[in-house]
C-alpha cells in the first residue's frame, strides 16, 4: 500500500472537481437585473426566469433558450421597448447563439427585414425591422440581448444599453 503522500495529487485533485461541482450553480446562474431606464424609457415590469423561459420558446415554437432568462417591458411618453436577455453558462455559448441568430435571420422572411450587422458604441449589433419595431441583438459577456423598440425610441434605448454595463443584483 502507497503512503498517503503518494496520493497528494489524486487528493488535490479530488477536493477541486468537489470544490468545482459545489460551486458551478453560482457560476451559471450570475444574479444578473434588468436595467431600470433605457434612456427615456422606464422599467414597467416584465418576467423572470421560467416564466420568461416559457414566453422565448412559445414565440420560437421550439425549445431555444437557456434556462436563465430575463424580460423587462419599457415605456416612456415617446414609445415602448422590450428587452429579452437569456444568460448562458459560458460567454462562448451566448456567442455562438448570437451567430446562429444571424445565420437565420440575415436572409429575411415574413417576419424579419432590412437585416443589417453593425458596430454601435464600439460593439457588434445585429438589427432588423418587423412586426412594427426595430430589433437590435448582440452578445455580451455571458449574455444574449434582444432589444425590440419602437422607432422613435430604438436608437436611443440600444445606444442606453450597450453604454451601460451589466447589473448584477
Amino acid at each position: 500500500m502507497k503512503p498517503l503522500a503518494a496520493h497528494g495529487g489524486k487528493i488535490a485533485f479530488v477536493v477541486i472537481v468537489a470544490v468545482a461541482l459545489v460551486l458551478l450553480p453560482w457560476t451559471t446562474a450570475p444574479d444578473f437585473t434588468l436595467p431600470t431606464m433605457l434612456g427615456s424609457l422606464q422599467l414597467t415590469g416584465g418576467h423572470s426566469r421560467e416564466e420568461a423561459r416559457e414566453i422565448v420558446n412559445r414565440m420560437h415554437d421550439k425549445s431555444v433558450s437557456p434556462d436563465e432568462n430575463l424580460i423587462g417591458n419599457y415605456r416612456s411618453p415617446e414609445g415602448e421597448a422590450t428587452l429579452y436577455v437569456s444568460l448562458y453558462g459560458e460567454p462562448s455559448a451566448a456567442a455562438k447563439d448570437f451567430r446562429r441568430m444571424l445565420l437565420l435571420i440575415q436572409p429575411g422572411g415574413p417576419v424579419f427585414r432590412d437585416f443589417q450587422q453593425m458596430s454601435v458604441a464600439g460593439k457588434e449589433v445585429a438589427f432588423c425591422r418587423g412586426l412594427g419595431q426595430w430589433h437590435y441583438f448582440f452578445a455580451r459577456g455571458n449574455a444574449l440581448y434582444w432589444l425590440a423598440a419602437d422607432e422613435p425610441v430604438a436608437e436611443m434605448a440600444i445606444l442606453h444599453l450597450l453604454e451601460s454595463p451589466p447589473r448584477r443584483s
